[in-house]
Order: structure tokens, then sequence, then C-alpha cells
């Protein structure tokens, strides 16, 4: 190859190139630095020093002539004699560069003097040195026969224009030619190395390789002479004697018990430790045969084992039997190898008990924990660190993620995520930091939405810890599914709601309570000297039709607020949850009178419409329950007419398939289909701020369904809402009708009655009332007064009729002590109360078994009479609920 470069004004071009080397012409090179790495691309890395050296002359225009190796584009390498020259143009004065890469294999001059060569060959031919002559251009002149051993050549010939890259391995040609570079510089002179060698068998070998510079009559190196001497024998016995001297060394003070035994398995050579760790003496252990503490070797196949550790090594375990008899594990390595000709087995063992035992309770904590992980009822994965894959999970998990074990094996926590958490991170996002917590911390517990393989949504604790798995780091994932603990927290929170909702209710009732029996302890004074008026002017021969029609009047007033104070019953008994039997259309009718009477005068309309059979029909559940369950409703309703024109609110019972209905009905706003779905959850309002809690209608649901009842919603945006109600009924009860004065026939005139009231108006209408009707009264202001009357009095009373609330000693107290008095245990006992909030039905209540009979402030002549008649016909005992 020969490169062409002009040079103009310190500005190089090439011009032209013969070769077949990669494609340099028409490329721009800026100074003869760039020159010097654009060629040295394609030169051995070795040589780039003459290259330089080259180089550096050139431009002074001094010629120069060097050898280097050169790398061809298919990467082989090649040695090249490289001249180098400036050539000036005297017509145009351009300067040009002349670089030849000449192939040296061309270059080699032929021998003419033939008895040179008769006598060169048979030299060649009987040498046992490795001979061998080269040229300034490392390309073989002449060699000896014996080289062929080692070139895979038939004859020395074959070798001449060779050079070492093209009949050795790259690295043995490397360390030839280095040492050749150093005699051709003149750094030496005589090379000498001791270098290994492979011969044609694939033998390995060690020469001693020594080269000599050849110079002309100028004194210039022309070419170099080389000897090399095969030394592989004293190499390997130098290597035997320091190996044996080693070897005697490594066994005394070996830890390892090592042992030479031949092809029978008896002990030719051993360690010091292999003695002590068998227990016998040095003489005890030549004698010794592998048998005797390997009983797992068996003697007549031992000659096979040996033949067969030739071909490989050995490594297992065992165990061995001290003289002693006791055993040891140990891990042995053994191969079969050849010493002064002769085959023998080598071997050392190791005593691994303490291994053995630790990789025994390795397993079984292993075992444990694989016992622990499968059978957990809480969900384990397992996940490799680096690529934060599911490697393992026990059948937990597979259960909780509706999958199985082949579903989850490859899964990555983002694919059993969803996209979002509740914080609104993303949980790609935030499982890097959940990793790099563990990691920081050994492990990390935090709370977490997860999805099932079915795309449903759960919430878990996880645990994550770092823990070893089959060596190497893994993540140990522990889930539990929280689905459970968070409907009990919005359970708990919901009760909690319910009890603080509840406590205001029962504030409401007790206020009630309180209005009402304020209210009837006048309105009863006030119908009890009407009935009184009435009763004389009826009596009269003379009566005054104009004030009968005015007492009736008033009469009727008194009835409507009879009607209200009964309403307030419904919130004083809101939070009982007490089952009854009750006719719910007198439960209705109390609610209806108070909250029509409210409700008129903000121009709403409460329409009660009965549908009913003549016979009342009858439910079970709580009264004070089923009341506020109208009243939630008939409240929405109100809310829902707000702004409209229609403003009546209808509610519509009748008996449906022997179930009792309530339709509450309005044509408000309406409701859409979402809203429908929905408006019984709890907490869930349409409502603004501070205008509703979302308990209500929740409330509502749960009372109907309490009572086994159902409910239903059907409602249009823009056309109103229809609720619909359905309770299971019971036999209805029959109906005792009140006696009127005129037509009561009293068996028990004459009778003695203790009256106990601190109202004296009430007291003195009653003591009328009772003397009228034939009984001997005698009275007290409260129940102190009562007791200290019965135990002076003489003879018993027959009857003790009290009100309930009064100062000193009240009602309840005073039945209470007429129970612990023995005389009085013949007395028949009647309560009256102008209170709202007593549930008589209820088996938990205060006054079971304290009364034969009772009524309610106001009263009428005939609800006295009827109690009094009920109670002396009552057998005797008191009336329990």
């Amino acid at each position: 190859m020969q490169l062409q470069l002009e040079v103009k004004d310190h500005s190089v071009k090439v011009t032209s190139l013969i070769g077949d080397t990669a494609p340099f012409v028409g490329e721009h090179i800026c100074m003869i630095e760039e020159i010097k790495q654009f060629v040295k691309k394609h030169i051995h890395p070795s040589d780039t020093d003459i290259f330089d050296e080259i180089t550096s002359q050139v431009i002074k225009g001094f010629p120069k002539i060097k050898t280097l190796r050169f790398r061809k584009t298919n990467g082989t390498i090649k040695i090249a004699r490289v001249t180098c020259q400036k050539i000036r143009n005297e017509s145009t004065h351009a300067i040009t560069v002349d670089l030849k890469f000449e192939d040296p294999h061309k270059l080699v001059n032929e021998i003419q003097d033939s008895t040179v060569i008769e006598n060169f060959s048979a030299m060649m031919n009987t040498t046992n040195d490795y001979i061998f002559f080269k040229d300034r251009n490392h390309v073989f002149t002449g060699a000896s026969q014996t080289l062929c051993h080692v070139t895979n050549r038939e004859n020395w010939q074959d070798l001449i224009g060779q050079t070492d890259y093209d009949l050795f391995p790259k690295e043995y040609a490397d360390e030839y030619y280095a040492l050749e570079k150093r005699v051709f510089n003149g750094e030496i002179e005589v090379a000498q190395d001791i270098q290994e060698f492979i011969d044609n068998d694939g033998n390995k070998g060690w020469v001693d390789n020594r080269k000599y510079p050849m110079k002309n009559e100028k004194g210039e190196i022309t070419g170099l002479f080389g000897i090399a001497r095969d030394i592989t024998k004293i190499v390997n016995a130098e290597a035997l004697a320091e190996a044996q001297s080693k070897y005697k060394t490594l066994l005394e003070v070996s830890t390892d018990s090592i042992h030479v035994l031949d092809e029978q398995g008896n002990v030719l050579l051993f360690s010091k430790s292999f003695a002590d760790s068998l227990g016998y003496t040095h003489e005890e252990v030549m004698r010794l045969n592998v048998v005797d503490w390997d009983a797992q070797l068996p003697k007549d196949e031992l000659p096979g084992i040996t033949k067969n550790l030739f071909d490989k090594t050995a490594n297992f375990q065992t165990k061995h039997k001290r003289k002693d008899g006791s055993t040891f594990d140990v891990e042995v390595h053994a191969k079969g190898i050849v010493i002064n000709g002769r085959r023998v087995l080598y071997a050392s063992s190791r005593d691994i008990t303490d291994r053995v035992q630790a990789e025994e309770n390795s397993r079984r904590e292993r075992m444990k924990f694989q016992t622990l992980f499968e059978n957990s009822p809480d969900a384990y994965l397992i996940m490799e660190l680096s690529a934060s894959r599911i490697i393992d999970c026990n059948s937990s998990a597979a259960l909780m993620l509706k999958g199985t074990k082949e579903d989850l094996l490859g899964a990555t926590p983002d694919q059993l995520s969803p996209e979002f958490q509740p914080n609104g991170e993303r949980s790609e996002d935030l499982i890097q930091g959940n990793t790099d917590q563990v990691l920081e911390n050994g492990n990390y517990r935090f709370e977490w939405i997860h999805r099932r393989l079915d795309g449903e949504l759960f919430p878990c604790d996880v645990n994550i810890s770092l823990i070893d798995y089959q060596g190497s780091q893994a993540l140990l994932v522990g889930w539990r599914d929280n689905t459970a603990i968070k409907k009990r927290e919005e359970e708990t929170k919901r009760q909690a709601q319910l009890a603080q909702h509840n406590a205001k209710l029962a504030s409401v009732g007790e206020l009630a309570a309180g209005v009402g029996h304020e209210i009837n302890n006048p309105l009863a004074i006030i119908k009890g000297y009407l009935d009184a008026i009435k009763y004389k002017q009826e009596m009269s021969d003379q009566p005054d039709e104009k004030l009968i029609q005015i007492i009736g009047k008033m009469d009727i007033a008194t009835q409507r607020i009879n009607k209200i104070v009964k309403g307030l019953r419904t919130f004083a008994r809101t939070d009982s949850d007490e089952t009854t039997e009750f006719d719910p259309l007198e439960a209705l009718e109390e609610s209806h009178d108070l909250l029509n009477d409210i409700y008129s005068r903000e121009g709403y309309k409460l329409i009660l419409d009965s549908k009913r059979t003549q016979n009342s029909s009858i439910i079970v559940g709580s009264r004070g329950r089923f009341q506020q369950v109208i009243m939630n409703l008939v409240s929405n309703a109100k809310d829902a007419l707000a702004d409209c024109r229609d403003k009546r609110i209808k509610i519509a019972l009748g008996e449906v398939n022997e179930t009792f209905e309530i339709v509450v009905s309005d044509k408000g706003q309406g409701m859409s289909e979402e809203v429908q779905s929905k408006i019984f959850n709890l907490f869930f309002t349409t409502k603004g701020v501070n205008q509703g809690t979302g308990i209500g209608l929740s409330l509502v649901h749960n009372y109907v369904k309490e009572m086994g009842g159902s409910i239903s919603v059907n409602s249009k945006k823009g056309e109103g809402t229809e609720f619909t109600l359905r309770f299971p009924m019971s036999e209805p009860t029959k109906v005792t009708e009140l006696p009127t004065l005129e037509k009561a026939e009293n068996p028990h005139r004459g009778k003695s009655i203790l009256l106990v009231e601190d109202e004296i108006e009430i007291r003195e209408i009653l003591t009328e009332l009772l003397e009228g009707l034939g009984y001997t009264v005698a009275t007290a202001e409260n129940g102190e007064v009562a007791i200290k009357t019965l135990k002076a009095s003489k003879k018993c009373f027959d009857m003790v009729m009290t009100d309930m609330q009064m100062p000193v000693m009240n009602g309840l107290s005073l039945l209470k002590q007429i129970k612990q008095l023995p005389e009085l245990n013949e007395t028949k006992v009647i309560f009256f109360t102008g209170g709202i909030n007593l549930d008589l039905d209820s088996p938990t209540s205060e006054l079971n078994g304290l009364y034969d009979s009772y009524f309610f402030k106001p009263f009428s002549s005939e609800q006295v009479a009827k109690a009094i008649e009920d109670c002396f016909n009552k057998e005797h005992g008191r009336k329990v609920a």
C-alpha cells in the first residue's frame, strides 16, 4: 500500500492510495499531527512509537525505513515495512509526502548458493534446538526442522517468508515480537526469555528463547538469529521439587484433613489434622483403609471410583467415624492424580458439623417460615427487590385477590393497585417511596388501596420487611384486608352520630314531657269543672241550654288542646325502641293534630286520608319510632314544597294484602334517579351546610326494617315524591266501650278511697266526682302524707288513687312503699298522670306490678269510673303490662 499526501501551507491532502486498506483518498487532514492520528488507527498499539519516529523525521527531509505491525480491515495482524520520504516538485514547489507500506513476505531474497543451502539444510534437519533466522521485518528467512513440531508445518522451508503471527497464537506472537523489537531497536545485545509454547499434540512446554542481532559491514542491524531450547523437563523438575516442599509443609500445617490413597483405598500420605480428626496415631493411620472411617465407600468399588475421579473432580458430603466410634459430618473434595507415574486418590475433608447443624436449623426455620407462610390467614407475598415483581405468594393472597398463585407470579405492585391512592398521589410514585422506606429502616407499615383481579378495590394494612430469600434480598409483604375494620369504623361513627342525634331527641322528649304535664294539670282542672257544671245543668229541672252549648264548645276546645298535648308524646318517645302492639292510625292522629296546627300557620296543609276497615289495624313495633318515621317524611315533604304553590302533604292509610300501607306524598320538586339511589345512605343529603345531616332518612329506613316493614320511593324531577311504607298487621284488639255515668251501675258503692294529689283544684274535682259515684273519700297532698295516713288508719282503705308527679314523695315512690307494707296487700291501686312519656306497655317499665289500673289527665267522669270498675273487678294482684 502506498499513500501520497500533498502538503501546502501546512495543510495536507491525501492524493493517491495504492493497496486494499481503508479509503483515505479525498480526505483533508490539517497538520502532520492529524496525519499521525489518522494512520495510527491502523497500526498495532505497541508500534505507534515507530510511526512517531518516522513522522518526526520526515519534515526535516530525511527518509526513514521502519518495520511495524499493521492491522488489516479483517482484523488480522500483518507486519509491514514502511518507507517514508518527502518529495519537492521544483517547478510547482509543491511538497508530497510519500508513505509506502510493503508486505515483507515479498521482499525475501532468494538464496542462490547451492552449497550453503545443502549445509544449512543438514543443520536445520538434525538439530534438537529450535533455530531460526529473521530479517528486519520479523519474517522467517531460515529455520530448523524442529520448529515444525510447534508450527504445524511439515518442512522448515514452509516457514520461509512467514511471521510469528502466521504461525502462533496471537498472545504468543505478541510476546515474541516485543522481544525482537527490543533487538532491532538496539536496546539489548542478546534478548533472552523463558517462554511458553504448545506443540502440535497440544502439550504445553517451556523454552529458553534467545535472540541475537545480525549486522552488516556498516554495523546496521539487518536481521536476527534465534535459538530456543526446550527446558520443559527442567521447569517441571523444579516445579516438582518446589511442589513437594510446599506439599510437605501443607501436610503439616493444613487445617483440612488431607489424605492420599492408593487405588485400593489404603493410606499413602496424610496430614496431621487428618489423624487428629479421627483420633488415631501416625502409625495407626498408616494401617487404615478408607472403609475404616467411611463405610459409604465400598472397598471393592474403589478402583472404579478412582478411575472416574481422573475424569472429573468429586465434591460430596459424608460422615467420618472416629476411633471411639462417634461420627461427624464432613465435606470431601477428591480427585485422581498421578505421582511418580502412580495413580492415586487425593482427598481433603473438612469438618462441617457446625455448618450442617446450622443448615439443619436454617432448614427447620425455612420449613417453619414456609408452613406459616402457606397457612397464614393473612395474605403474604415475596417480591424480588430489583424488579419489584412477585416471586412467591400464599393461598390467602390468591384468595384475597380472587385469583390463583399462577395469576400473581410475575405481577408488580402497580398492577394490583388503582392509578391513584385516596390522597390523590399516583400509586406508581408511592410504591418507590415505600420501597425506599423499607431499605432505610428494614420494614415499613402503611395503609393502601389494592385492586383484586376482578377489578374490585379494597383497603388493606400493608407491612413490608426486608428478608433473605434463597440467598438474595427480597421483600416480604404482608396484607390484611381492612374492609371489615373500615366497616366497623364507619358503623362506630354512625352509632356515635345516632347517639348524638338520639340524645338531642331525648332532650326534646324530656322537654315535651314536662310541657305536656304542665298543660295537662290545668287542663284537667278546666275539664273537671266543665264536666261538673255540665252534669248539674243536665240534672237540673230547668237546664240553661245556652250554657250547655257554651260548655260543649269549651269541651271541644279542651279536646283540641288534649290532642295537641298527646301529639307531644311523639317527641317524648322517639328514643324508645320498646316493641309493643299499637294502632298506627291512632299514633298518626296524635302526630297529625300537632303537626297540622304548626304547619297550617306556614301555609302548608297536612291531609290524613284513612281507607282502612272499621276494625282497628294493629302493628308491632316501637310506637315512638313509628311516629318519628312519619314526622321525618312529612318534614322532608315540607322542604320539597318550599318553593311550590300547592303546599299539600297527603298521608294516605289503608290495608293492602294483609299489610298496613302508608303513603306520604307531595307535589314538590322531586328527585333524580341518582339521588333516589342514595337517599337512604347514612349522611347523604342534598341540603346545604347546616341545613341537614343526612341521618333522617337513614334512620327511617332502619326503623322500618326493624319493624319488619318495607319502604320505597317513587319520584320524578319536578313532579313530586311518594314514599310508600308497608307493615305486617296483627290481630286487632277488641275495643271496650267506656260507660257513661247515666248507664253505670256501681256495685262498689261505699268503698273507701285515699286520694293523693298535690293540686288542690284537681283534688277537689276528683273528690266531688268520687263521692258522686258513691265512694268514701279521704285526701293527702303528697306521698309522704299518704303513707302516714295509711299507717295511722285503723281501717285499711279499699283503694289508693294517686297522682304520679308530686313534691316531697312522688307517686312511683308511694307505690313502691305500698307494695312493701304487708297490711296493704289487699289494697287496690290506681295512678293517674298528666305526663306523656310513660310507656306502660314496656316490659321494662318501673311501674310493672305496682298498680291495678290507671287514667290520664285531663280525664272525663267516664274514664275515671271505668278505671275504678276495672280495678275492683281485677283478681288479687297487681297489673303487669
